[in-house]
């Protein structure tokens, strides 16, 4: 059942008088063809339709009426105030949350004796935000103790009145709304895909924009994107024609924008082709993105736990899984704030991202470190809320094949064993350092071309044996004697020779020290989940 039918219901029905309405509302609703308005637009225009009066209030712009008749009710009920209390309301409204809140209340109870009212609250996050209620304004106080009267107000319910409270997140909100029972808390869905094909529809034709691509198609490839994104993204080629490159670059666009620096996509080239050794682990993963590619979604991992000693190339596997899998991998960026309320809003707010994304790879870098556990203390339990979230994300076996979890460590021991069990990151792949010339040539042709270099450098290594290249452990160390190699090049004006070559090559140091490897090999064997998978 959609957000709508649910609120219809309840509203209709009369269960409840108070809504939070949260997740969607920043999108655009269609009340009439070829005419698009906000939320609280279509509530009041469209669903209160039949309401004798519908207002909206907003913190910073004050009270908005949906139509000449309710702003006049309004205007007597001020009049009379005024009056009574020596007031010049009717001029000018308080500044003061609280009083307009006392004022709308006093609305209700007297106009709403013989009309029914809707009232829609939007930018509820500033009103009543998520604070300890020691550290709230004492208006703010007046506007929380207002919503809980009106929630339980059997003369509001019985009279048809209706308070929604528009939040883009329910953890931007004031804990004591979050928790009143008798207010309903109902999510506003992104489009599915058929309400996608409609709007596809509606904005290739407003904006008289071509492609070669079917509606159905295009319906498919902007799946995570709302109306408001998808208008916007038609409007950015208006009259003009779309590729499926342009759709592709464009949808990453618009939700890392409405994202912040919550997450990125992951753009690559590469293959697993790229990829030096692990060819079990190759195997798997190709089969992996096979399985994915094909919509045989009950067959693939719920997670992947990557782990080996520093430098060994996890998120460049992560890359270039990226790159075979044909489905959009996004990496998770610091989400953490030190606002109440912030660091769950954003973790609500990317775990929307991701679903309406699905299927979608999710990479998380350093995970040992990034995770947290359930033990964490020092910030009011919102760690382990986050954690408890997670590990029942990640474990929900309704997200099988639709949200994926890479995480990358070198540290497996350090990662929770909720999050790395069966059902979880349930795939245990680990990697190590290349084993011989061999490999490590196949290092230096693809690192090469990253830094600049003529692939070609490789052949230098023709010679040199597997002790004088001790020291080049990892594909961070290659990286970084061909930065050397490149640094002497842009010094010198002239190609390297061999010469400078080996003398770099003789002249490097690994940072990592013996027994810090040791420890990181052992960590990685240690959580292997199928023998099979190491080389």
């Amino acid at each position: 059942m959609s957000w709508l039918e649910n609120f219809k219901n309840a509203y209709l029905n009369q269960q409840k008088a108070v809504f939070v309405l949260h997740g969607n509302t920043t999108d655009i609703f269609e009340v009439e063809e070829n005419k698009d308005v906000d939320l609280a637009g279509y509530l009041g225009k469209k669903l209160f339709a039949s309401r004798d009066i519908a207002l909206e209030f907003n913190i910073g712009t004050g009270i908005k009426f949906r139509d000449e008749s309710s702003k006049t009710e309004f205007q007597k009920l001020l009049t009379g105030y005024d009056t009574l209390k020596g007031t010049d309301y009717l001029g000018k409204l308080p500044s003061d949350s609280g009083e307009i809140f006392r004022l709308l209340d006093r609305f209700f109870k007297i106009v709403g004796k013989d009309k029914s009212i809707a009232l829609v609250i939007t930018h509820s996050e500033l009103l009543i935000p998520a604070q300890e209620l020691s550290s709230l304004e004492l208006e703010q106080k007046k506007v929380l103790v207002t919503l809980q009267e009106w929630a339980k107000d059997t003369q509001i319910l019985e009279k048809n009145h209706t308070i929604v409270i528009l939040a883009e997140n329910v953890h931007q909100l004031n804990p004591v709304i979050i928790s009143n029972s008798d207010i309903c808390k109902i999510y506003v869905e992104f489009p599915e895909e058929l309400d996608r094909k409609k709007a596809v529809q509606k904005f290739l034709k407003m904006y008289n924009v071509k492609s070669n691509l079917t509606q159905v198609a295009i319906s498919k490839l902007i799946n995570g994107l709302n109306r408001k994104s998808i208008r916007e993204l038609f409007l950015n080629f208006k009259d003009s024609e779309i590729s499926n490159n342009d759709l592709n670059k464009q949808k990453k666009d618009l939700i890392e924008k409405e994202n912040g620096d919550l997450l990125e996509f992951v753009e690559t080239h590469r293959s697993l082709d790229d990829l030096a050794g692990l060819e079990k682990a190759k195997k798997r993963l190709r089969e992996d993105a096979r399985l994915l590619k094909n919509g045989k979604l009950e067959a693939v991992p719920m997670g992947y736990l990557i782990c080996g000693p520093v430098g060994t190339g996890k998120s460049f596997l992560a890359e270039c899984f990226a790159g075979e899998a044909g489905v959009p991998v996004v990496k998770l960026k610091n989400f953490r704030d030190r606002w109440v309320g912030s660091t769950e809003a954003n973790w609500e707010k990317i775990l929307t991202t991701l679903k309406n994304l699905a299927p979608v790879v999710i990479v998380i870098d350093e995970a040992d470190a990034s995770l947290g556990d359930r033990e964490q203390d020092g910030d009011s339990g919102t760690g382990k809320r986050i954690f408890a979230s997670l590990a029942q994300t990640m474990g929900d076996t309704t997200n099988r094949g639709k949200l994926i979890w890479m995480l990358l460590t070198s540290r497996p021991e350090l990662l929770p064993v909720d999050l790395k069990r069966q059902g979880r990151a349930e795939v245990h792949i680990p990697i190590f350092y290349p084993k011989n010339i061999a490999q490590k040539e196949i290092y230096f042709k693809i690192l090469a071309k990253k830094v600049g270099l003529d692939e070609e450098i490789a052949l230098m290594l023709n010679g040199l044996t597997d002790a004088e290249l001790s020291e080049v452990k990892s594909g961070a160390d290659i990286e970084s004697v061909l930065i050397k190699c490149k640094r002497q090049e842009l010094i010198t004006g002239k190609p390297i020779e061999i010469e400078d070559f080996n003398k770099i090559i003789k002249m490097f140091k690994s940072s990592i020290q013996p027994e810090i490897l040791d420890h990181q090999i052992k960590a990685a064997l240690a959580e292997v989940t199928d023998t099979d998978l190491i080389d």
